[in-house]
């Protein structure tokens, strides 16, 4: 304590090693003035060794220090499960000759969605999203628009220039019983399977990854409002529709909101998907200037009664961030 206050008054502290003070050998009395002579000599002749007293940088080191080692417990924790819970499953990572786990080939194997097709059976998927597929299962091109002819090329090509989607999708149609289709999302998150039938959904782009029986999906014009401001498919959003799987992706992990009734105000680029039943309002944040301000931009207030589905991660700050890192002709 009394090394803490005295530099704030002035007068130069310094804490001494007990071994390192000089004791006179045949010194047996001991008292505070002779204690005193002592220390004082030591002092002249610099025979002790300073005790080193944390500084506010130190201790602060420290607690980093510390948080970073329950951290790393807390994920070697977390593979440990991980990897239990696919033993228990008969999910064995057989894809290495050395089986070592958590490399990157090992983490992406994690994050793989595998599908069983039945003969006969098909499958909608983002393009580009395939990893692997047995023999039995082949992969088409198909124009990403309803009706036939002319009118669905135009109707592709209309949607592609409104919205950003592709003209194409990929249709994987297994030819035998024992059809596999393995997929993998673009950005690193979660998959979610969502069941459709009596409960429909909506997508922001990027989210969509593939649909399974006899379920398929539209693109729903949005009001000129919803469009400029929500950065979203443009002048339409993805609505699901009929019965089947929907499965989606997130860049980050995947939270589940459920309204009964009330209202929620959400950062638009951490949306995923919501319940078609679900009204939105897409504006800014308390207007223009505010939005600037506060750095929150575009949101998207929901309401009614029904699922969101929403991302840790904003993939547009996390380019952001890494783009005073990416080496151009400008900044080189």
């Amino acid at each position: 304590m009394v090394y803490l206050v005295s530099p704030a008054q002035g007068i130069p502290c310094v804490v001494m090693t007990p071994t390192t003070i000089m004791i006179e050998g045949r010194r047996r009395v001991k008292t505070d003035k002779k204690d005193a002579a002592t220390i004082a000599k030591t002092l002249a002749f610099r025979s002790y060794s300073p005790v080193h007293i944390p500084t506010a940088e130190d201790k602060q080191v420290k607690e980093y220090i510390r948080m970073r080692t329950d951290h790393q417990l807390a994920l070697k924790k977390i593979k440990q499960q991980i990897l239990a819970f696919c033993l228990r499953h008969e999910f064995r990572y057989t894809n290495s000759a050395s089986h070592w786990t958590w490399t990157q080939k090992h983490v992406k194997w994690l994050q793989l969605v595998e599908i069983v097709l039945e003969a006969g059976e098909s499958a909608y998927i983002q393009q580009g999203s395939m990893v692997y597929h047995s023999p039995s299962v082949s992969l088409n091109t198909r124009l990403n628009g309803r009706g036939s002819g002319l009118g669905k090329l135009v109707g592709a090509l209309g949607r592609s220039m409104v919205s950003g989607e592709s003209m194409f999708i990929t249709q994987a149609v297994s030819n035998g019983a024992d059809g596999k289709l393995a997929l993998a999302p673009s950005t690193p998150g979660q998959v979610i399977a969502l069941e459709l039938g009596a409960k429909q959904y909506r997508l922001n782009d990027g989210a969509f990854l593939a649909l399974d029986g006899s379920a398929h999906y539209k693109m729903e014009r949005q009001s000129v409002g919803r469009a400029l401001f929500g950065g979203q498919g443009g002048l339409f959003v993805m609505t699901t529709e009929g019965e089947g799987t929907l499965l989606a992706n997130s860049f980050g992990s995947i939270k589940k909101l459920v309204l009964n009734g009330e209202s929620i105000t959400i950062d638009n680029a951490h949306v995923v998907a919501w319940s078609r039943d679900l009204d939105y309002d897409i504006h800014l944040e308390n207007g223009f200037m505010q939005s600037i301000g506060t750095g929150e931009g575009v949101v998207n207030t929901f309401s009614g009664y029904g699922e969101i589905y929403i991302q840790s991660l904003n993939l547009q700050q996390f380019a952001e961030q890494l783009q005073s890192y990416i080496i151009t002709g400008n900044n080189s």
